[in-house]
């Protein structure tokens, strides 16, 4: 039996739901969106938002998203703890620490509708090196650009600009 892997970015299956800040004195509620797409079959990734904040990006292993609806799971930045009625994720960065917290059912169901897309064993034949390599050279052409707005938008960059200008 042949699978045919479906055109990139044809595929997605995508779940918001709202958490909290169970690690800070937040009260807004976090926005989580999980996407999934079969042009990156292993990966899901997270936007995590506030109003009015930049959106934070995560990127997980979906099999660590389906462990961590059931038991506690993650080694590294994602850990996943399971509860009767919530989900509780800690992410960790250089930045610091946050523990989320959700109703646990969107999760479980996004992850039946991923693994419903993608059964377990059969990504590889969703993955495309080619269309990997275009969005690793999209995002730094991207993070490129953003590091260049951001070094002339940094007070001590326009000073500079400033005297050079002058002189």
């Amino acid at each position: 039996m042949s699978l045919d892997a479906p055109a990139p970015h044809l595929n997605t299956v995508t779940c918001s739901l709202p958490m909290m800040s169970v690690s800070t004195e937040v009260d807004d509620v976090i926005t989580a969106v999980f996407s999934y797409r079969t042009s990156d079959p292993y990966s899901v990734h997270a936007a995590f938002s506030l109003p009015g904040e930049p959106i934070v990006h995560w990127v997980m292993a979906r099999d660590l998203l389906r462990e961590g609806v059931a038991l506690p799971s993650g080694l590294g930045d994602v850990r996943i703890y399971p509860g009767d009625q919530g989900l509780l994720m800690e992410l960790r960065s250089d930045h610091g620490r946050a523990f989320l917290y959700g109703p646990i059912e969107p999760v479980i169901d996004f992850v039946d509708r991923v693994y419903q897309l993608v059964p377990e064993g059969v990504e590889s034949t969703y993955f495309r090196i080619d269309d990997q390599l275009a969005e690793f050279d999209e995002f730094l052409r991207d993070s490129h650009q953003r590091s260049s707005t951001k070094r002339s938008e940094h007070p001590a960059d326009r000073a500079a600009d400033r005297s050079s200008d002058a002189a």
